[in-house]
């Protein structure tokens, strides 16, 4: 369960890592803004899974 719930993070960050780069291409900005919140959500969960772990 941990495992996927962290490939679904890393998942989530590549996305938002597009969306950045979107977003500084000057795309849609609320497409972007929304990946970046995706980020932000996996960044939150690696953190946590990482150190419940240890």
């Amino acid at each position: 369960m941990i495992e996927r719930g962290e490939r679904m993070a890393h998942y989530l960050y590549g996305l938002s890592i597009g969306g950045f780069i979107s977003f500084a291409a000057g795309m849609s900005s609320e497409i972007a803004m929304l990946l970046v919140a995706h980020a932000l959500l996996a960044g939150t969960i690696l953190f946590a899974v990482r150190f419940s772990r240890k």
